[in-house]
């Protein structure tokens, strides 16, 4: 079987994203050594010679973000095929995404793509899967759509074309996945119809997300990470978006830090930014406490989960949060949201804390009971590895049990 990739993000060292998209390329990784052939499409923009790219600031973007046709990322072949887009728009006016419709189709008619070899597999609802789909109708091939949480959630009701993409992938799609059973159902009540939709969830590292054995083994990673071994260590990881909880959790810790005066908020992120934490951190009166790291490598992700005595993410929805999955994985106690996939592995009173979005005075009650009490920071960090290893499982075994949906359309 060959599979062609087609997601919104990548990981592109060389161009300063490591780790954009890394959990879509762990999923194809673990697809690959489950036997199949994987590639992965990422259109690239047309621009015209110098100096006339400069014309337009689309081309502009497209000259400055330019990648080669191909390229490898541990052995698996990343296609960029160029969408072309002439100006002005007044007398070429066709779609953009018809455009990319269009090349994605071109590139795949030199693969010599075939009935019963060949699928595609968006990684989101819209508009990768409409993409998709429409590709796949053109070539005669089959098709996936996975969703993963905004483009179920959100997207779908920012306008009628958005629903209406939404619903017409959800028709015509030969498989449809979701992250976590919540987007199933989010899916269904979208539909208003009968709608199988299989549940496969990321998966996780768990070699290399994984609790430490000893106590000495914690204090040099808190040390290596300029903690102090009597810090009281809550940590974030997420881009500087209001929808990720930031400004009630530091709301929280203004609240309790006069009680637990070696209470450290530690900040990783990267991304989209509407705010830097810094700021955030003065207006809350918390800035003796915010340990802003900024964007974290994926390789020293490990040894920060590691270092923290609690993983707090407070967003206002999610999919399943990958962050959360190796928060677990790792061993950290647990205060997050009841929101989307994340009460499918978060029990309460078991392995972590639920609280409802935005709700500040239940942020602080969570924060403060698990404080207060190493020993069920411990018990919980106990729990939450066991729920990693027996439900969220490892990439491998959850791209094992995609492999065999993904043969059943072929």
């Amino acid at each position: 079987m060959k599979i062609w990739s087609y997601p919104g993000i990548y990981p592109s060292p060389e161009t300063g994203e490591p780790t954009a998209g890394i959990f879509i390329h762990k999923q194809n990784l673990a697809l690959k050594a489950n036997g199949a052939e994987v590639n992965v499409i990422q259109t690239r923009d047309w621009f015209p010679v110098w100096p006339f790219y400069n014309l337009f600031p689309d081309w502009k973007r497209a000259k400055q973000s330019a990648r080669p046709f191909s390229r490898k990322l541990d052995g698996i072949s990343v296609y960029h095929p160029t969408v072309f887009s002439p100006k002005p728009s007044r007398l070429f006016n066709t779609p953009h995404g018809d455009l990319k419709i269009k090349a994605i189709v071109k590139f795949l008619q030199t693969q010599n793509v075939k009935k019963g070899k060949d699928v595609i597999m968006a990684q989101w609802l819209i508009p990768d899967g409409y993409h998709a789909v429409k590709v796949a109708k053109e070539l005669g091939i089959s098709v996936a759509v996975e969703m993963q949480g905004d483009d179920i959630q959100v997207w779908p009701f920012q306008s009628e074309i958005h629903r209406a993409q939404a619903l017409w992938v959800l028709e015509n799609a030969d498989l449809i996945l979701g992250c976590s059973d919540f987007l199933g159902k989010e899916a269904q009540k979208l539909y208003s119809k009968p709608l199988e939709v299989h549940t496969i969830y990321t998966g996780i590292d768990l070699q290399k997300f994984k609790p430490l054995a000893t106590k000495k083994e914690k204090d040099e990673q808190r040390t290596k990470w300029g903690l102090k071994e009597t810090d009281i260590v809550i940590l974030n990881v997420g881009s500087s978006i209001a929808r990720k909880g930031w400004n009630e959790l530091f709301e929280a810790v203004s609240v309790l830090k006069s009680t637990y005066p070696t209470l450290k908020i530690v900040a990783a992120t990267g991304g989209l930014s509407e705010f830097t934490l810094a700021e955030l951190a003065v207006k809350y009166g918390i800035e003796n406490q915010l340990i802003d790291l900024g964007s974290v490598s994926n390789i020293e992700l490990p040894s920060l989960y590691q270092a923290c005595d609690i993983f707090c993410l407070p967003s206002y929805w999610e999919g399943l949060a990958n962050v959360l999955c190796e928060a677990m994985s790792s061993g950290c106690a647990i205060v997050t949201t009841a929101v989307s996939g994340h009460p499918e592995v978060v029990i309460p009173a078991k392995n972590g804390e639920l609280v409802t979005p935005r709700n500040v005075n239940e942020l602080i009650n969570a924060l403060e009971k698990l404080i207060s009490s190493p020993e069920l920071r411990q018990s919980y960090g106990i729990e939450a590895r066991r729920m990693a290893e027996e439900k969220i499982k490892s990439h491998e075994d959850n791209a094992a049990k995609l492999y065999q949906l993904l043969k059943t359309i072929i």
